[in-house]
């Protein structure tokens, strides 16, 4: 019996495993390649973590940050406070009625031209103080002292005429300029030397009184204001016990005075407001300049203020507000109601002698 064998090639063998191995290889291709995808980083994730820390930082910053102002609001001593009340308890304001007598006497205890009596203070001794008296024919009836030398300014009167404010450097009739203001005198300066001009009442070294008051212009101004602005000066009326007859001429000054006032008002209302301390403010009321009157740092104004209301009465028409003065004479006290850094506080003060 013949058997026959079909004979296998060797190579046959080998073929089949390399082509069942390419197959295999080819089908799992795609799952190598992709297991190899998902390992790698994606190339934005090296951003994302520079964004991630970054916000982490800027978190940390601002908690910081309000966590110190939160300490600084605890424990700052300096944090602004709202202004205290003069007088909490202000009197109500009080329709005038029917009464008609003003005692206009106490104007002259305002000190809005300064207080009879009152000694000067001392000053340094300077080479102008052994100024020789002039000769002009001049009288001195009023002296604005400001902090600020150069805006010191003096009212003076040539003979038979109304007195005008002169300020440092302006010239004076007779060929002079005022060189300095001082409580009791001013001088004048005469080709480089020095006169002194002197208070009426101190011309011969006796009383001497002073005004301490601010004038903010550089520029002279005729104030329109005649020798009846300033009363007759005696002993006795600082301490109250001033005559009869002193008690009237104090009176006739202030009615001088509340006229004299609602004429320059007529001419010139930023002018006598300027004298004051005051500015206008739109019509809403007066702003406080940077030299406030003593009569207004008595009620506690600071520049830059704004004051509203006198007694109850909106402001801001100086032709309107001059009657406010009878008022506050009879009243015997001012309340002022002003605002400050946008916050409305009011301030009462007595006028002296009432």
């Amino acid at each position: 019996m013949l058997i026959c064998y079909e004979s296998v090639p060797a190579y046959s063998f080998a073929g089949n495993l390399r082509v069942q191995w390419s197959s295999y290889y080819n089908k799992n291709k795609h799952l190598i390649v992709r297991r190899k995808f998902l390992a790698a980083d994606p190339p934005f994730e090296p951003w994302l973590k520079r964004a991630t820390a970054a916000g982490c930082a800027l978190l940390v910053i601002a908690t910081a940050f309000v966590l110190v102002k939160l300490v600084y609001l605890f424990v700052d001593t300096s944090v602004g406070t709202a202004p205290a009340l003069y007088n909490p308890q202000a009197r109500p304001f009080q329709p005038r009625g029917s009464v008609e007598q003003v005692n206009t006497a106490v104007i002259a205890r305002w000190s809005l031209f300064g207080k009879e009596g009152q000694k000067p203070q001392p000053v340094a001794q300077q080479e102008d103080v052994n100024a020789p008296k002039t000769r002009l024919s001049l009288e001195l009836q009023a002296v604005f002292v400001a902090p600020v030398e150069e805006r010191s300014s003096a009212m003076i009167a040539e003979s038979r005429r109304d007195s005008e404010l002169y300020h440092i450097g302006d010239e004076v009739p007779g060929n002079v300029t005022l060189a300095a203001v001082y409580p009791d005198r001013v001088l004048l300066n005469r080709s480089g030397k020095l006169e002194a001009l002197y208070f009426p009442d101190n011309a011969e070294g006796g009383f001497q009184r002073s005004t301490r008051t601010t004038v903010g212009s550089r520029s002279r101004r005729d104030t329109r204001v005649t020798a009846a602005r300033r009363a007759p000066s005696r002993p006795g009326f600082a301490d109250g016990s001033a005559s009869m007859a002193n008690r009237q001429a104090q009176a006739a000054m202030a009615e001088q005075m509340v006229s004299t006032l609602k004429e320059q008002i007529a001419e010139d209302p930023a002018q006598l407001l300027g004298q004051f301390g005051l500015a206008p403010n739109n019509g809403r009321g007066y702003r406080v300049a940077d030299n406030p009157n003593p009569m207004l740092a008595a009620v506690g104004a600071r520049p830059g203020d704004v004051i509203l209301a006198v007694n109850g009465q909106s402001v801001g028409d100086p032709a309107q507000d001059i009657n406010l003065i009878e008022e506050v004479i009879q009243d015997g006290s001012v309340r002022v109601s002003m605002e400050r850094n946008g916050r409305q506080f009011d301030s009462e003060y007595a006028l002296p002698g009432l």
